[in-house]
C-alpha cells in the first residue's frame, strides 16, 4: 500500500492529488469494510479454509503483473540498508502487535511483550533521528499538517475497524444472525463507503478539506448515537442504517485528511510519509479492535459492553473533530501571518 500511494502521489500533479488519494483511500478503507461481508458469504457456503484458498490466485496474478507488466515510475538510486534499524522495526512492531493477542489469555506475558516491543520501537525512532540517511524519516512529524492529518487518519481508521468488528459480533451473538446475514448488515455501509471515497477526492480538489471533514465527522457522530443506546431488541434495519451513515462519514473524513497530510512535504519525503502513514494505521487499527472487544467483555451483559465500546468510538470521533478544528485554527493563524 505504501508503494501504491507513493507512486500515485509522485506521478500525478498536486492539483489532482485529492482525486488520486480518493481512489487510493477507496482501496485502503474499502478492503477492511467489505472483508467481513465477503468472509461471511465464504464461511456460510464453503468453510474457513476457502478464506485462504480463494485469495491465492489473486496473489499470484498480482505477483505476475508486478514482475512483468508494472512499470518502474521512480528513479532508482543506490541506498544503504541499515540492518539494525530493520531488525528493531520488525521485532518492535511484531512484539507489540502479537502482545494484543497474547494478552487476552496470558496477561503478564502480553504486557511484557508490549513493553519490550515499545522499547524497541522507541530505540528505532531514536536511531532514525540520528542517522544521516535514515531508513524512515520520522522527522517529518515536525511538519504540523502531516502530524495532525496522520493522527486524524489513524483515529478515523480505528473507529472504522473497531465499529465494524463490534457490529458484526453483536449481530451474530445478540441478534443471532448467521455470519452471512451479519455480512449483509455491513454490506450497504461498505458499498456506500466505496462510492463516497471515489467521489470525495474530486470534491477535495475543488473545495478543500474543511466542509468534507466537518460534514463527515458530524455524520459519524449521528451514526454513533443509535449504538451508544443499543438494546438487544435493536432492529436489523436500524443497525444497518446507522452503520451505513457512519461509513459515509468515515469516507468523507479519510480521503481528504490523507491528501492534506502530504500537502506540505517535499517530493523526496512522500515515500517516507506514506510508509509512516500506512504503518501507523495498520498498528493502531488492530489495537482499536482488541481494545473494544476487551471493554465489551468487562460488564456482565454484552449489550452493556457494546454500549461502553461504542462510547469509546464516540469519544474518538469527537477527538477527530477537535484535532481538525485545531488544524484549521493553526492554518488560519499561519495564513494571517503570511498576509501581514
Amino acid at each position: 500500500m505504501s508503494f501504491q500511494m507513493t507512486t500515485m502521489v509522485t506521478i500525478f500533479p498536486p492539483e489532482k492529488r485529492g482525486t488520486i488519494m480518493g481512489i487510493s483511500s477507496l482501496v485502503v478503507a474499502f478492503g477492511p469494510a467489505i472483508g467481513p461481508t465477503l468472509a461471511g458469504f465464504i464461511l456460510s457456503g464453503l468453510g474457513w479454509r476457502y478464506l485462504f484458498i480463494l485469495i491465492l490466485p489473486v496473489m499470484v496474478i498480482i505477483l505476475v503483473i508486478g514482475a512483468f507488466v508494472f512499470l518502474n515510475y521512480s528513479q532508482p538510486r543506490e541506498i544503504k540498508t541499515d540492518m539494525l534499524s530493520v531488525t528493531m522495526s520488525l521485532l518492535g512492531s511484531g512484539l507489540a502487535l502479537a502482545s494484543l493477542t497474547v494478552m487476552q489469555t496470558q496477561f503478564a506475558m502480553g504486557i511484557g511483550m508490549l513493553v519490550v516491543g515499545g522499547i524497541l520501537v522507541a530505540l528505532f525512532v531514536r536511531r532514525q533521528l540520528h542517522l544521516v540517511d535514515p531508513m524512515l524519516k520520522v522527522s517529518i512529524f515536525k511538519v504540523q499538517s502531516f502530524r495532525l492529518m496522520t493522527l486524524i487518519g489513524i483515529v478515523a481508521f480505528m473507529v472504522l475497524l473497531g465499529t465494524e468488528q463490534m457490529v458484526s459480533i453483536f449481530a451474530q451473538d445478540v441478534t443471532h444472525l448467521t455470519s452471512m446475514q451479519a455480512g449483509m448488515v455491513l454490506l450497504p455501509g461498505a458499498a456506500l463507503n466505496a462510492i463516497t471515497a471515489a467521489i470525495v477526492g474530486r470534491l477535495y480538489d475543488e473545495f478543500g478539506p474543511k466542509q468534507l471533514v466537518l460534514g463527515g465527522t458530524i455524520l459519524m457522530l449521528f451514526g454513533t448515537f443509535p449504538f451508544v443506546m443499543i438494546k438487544a431488541t435493536m432492529s436489523v434495519w436500524l443497525m444497518t442504517t446507522a452503520y451505513a451513515v457512519r461509513m459515509i462519514g468515515n469516507a468523507l473524513v479519510f480521503s481528504p485528511v490523507m491528501s492534506e497530510a502530504f500537502k506540505d512535504l517535499a517530493p523526496l519525503e512522500v515515500s517516507h510519509a506514506t510508509s509512516l502513514n500506512n504503518a501507523l494505521r495498520q498498528v493502531f487499527g488492530p489495537v482499536s479492535v482488541t481494545l473494544l472487544i476487551v471493554i465489551s467483555e468487562i460488564p456482565h451483559s454484552f449489550v452493556i459492553g457494546m454500549r461502553c465500546s461504542m462510547w469509546i468510538t464516540l469519544i474518538l470521533t469527537v477527538l477527530v473533530l477537535i484535532l481538525f478544528v485545531r488544524y484549521l485554527n493553526v492554518k488560519n493563524i499561519v495564513k494571517n501571518l503570511l498576509t501581514y
